[in-house]
């Protein structure tokens, strides 16, 4: 599936709306109801658009479909917000840690990586309990996790196996095969069922309306 038709180059982010919701449908063919669900978005590398991508198809689901959705990053935010890892170790409520909604959807963050978090393994412990993970879905009827890249942390294999279905995320004309590979074996070793790929950035170098011709 193309995620980012955009008509120029220079603007690779610019998704197209029928495709978030043909992937929003396609998702719901492989998982169909009853909710709650948890999605996760990963790419094997950096800045092939897996924020951008995992936004869109949150929004989707809250806009269009009336879904109660959470978009859950997994770094600290900048901001400073409270995240699920400092609630969790402060015993404060989750509530605390989640963010009011725009356009719908409801934001946090895990806050995994954090130049300050001096116990990584405690901070694995607090992320993965299922307690955590029941919370969620009985606050919400989707989970959109935002997972960062493979290649620098390994949050996807230490968070995947909590979600129902993870779509890999490839950069047309950057994402090489042999990394995309080793990256569904490793899924694949954890028992994370990946629903599919998601072809973002792709140019086209003719006008947009001359391809729905053709």
């Amino acid at each position: 599936m193309n995620a980012a038709p955009a008509p120029a180059q220079d603007r690779p982010l610019a998704l197209d709306a029928r495709a978030i919701d043909d992937l929003v449908a396609r998702v719901d063919a492989v998982l169909p109801p009853p909710e709650p669900r948890v999605i996760g978005f990963v790419a094997s590398g950096q800045g092939e658009g897996t924020s951008t991508l995992a936004r869109s198809y949150a929004r989707a689901n809250a806009g269009k479909l009336g879904r109660n959705t959470l978009l859950l990053g997994t770094l600290p935010p900048a901001d400073g917000s409270t995240t699920l890892c400092a609630a969790l170790r402060s015993g404060q409520p989750i509530d605390s840690a989640l963010g009011n909604k725009q356009r719908g959807v409801t934001e946090a963050w895990l806050g995994l990586g954090s130049d300050h978090d001096d116990q990584p393994d405690y901070a694995w412990d607090l992320v993965t309990r299922r307690e955590l993970w029941d919370f969620l879905r009985g606050r919400f009827d989707l989970i959109v996790l935002d997972l960062p890249a493979a290649a620098d942390s390994g949050a996807c294999l230490q968070i995947g196996p909590q979600c129902d279905g993870v779509l890999v995320v490839l950069e047309s004309a950057r994402t090489r095969k042999p990394v995309v590979t080793q990256l569904l074996q490793d899924l694949q070793a954890v028992h994370v069922r990946v629903l599919g790929a998601v072809l973002n950035k792709r140019s086209f170098h003719l006008p947009t309306k001359l391809y729905r011709w053709l």
